[in-house]
């Protein structure tokens, strides 16, 4: 809220740009979608992971020294 408020950024900015809402991501083999979707209750699909095609590999930026 202090973020979105003092840097004056819109709802949808804030939504599109943030993790908000979503809370913790549980990545899991494409066989395992069923169950894990039964052993927690009021979670839902958010995506899918895949290789990547052409370009150039993502790289990490360092958070610390």
């Amino acid at each position: 809220a202090l973020m979105q408020r003092d840097g004056g950024i819109e709802d949808a900015e804030m939504y599109r740009t943030f993790n908000m809402g979503v809370g913790m991501i549980a990545a899991v083999a494409p066989g395992d979608v069923d169950a894990a979707l039964a052993a927690m209750p009021g979670s839902w699909r958010i995506g899918d992971v895949v290789a990547r095609e052409d370009g150039p590999p993502v790289r990490g930026i360092p958070l610390a020294d």
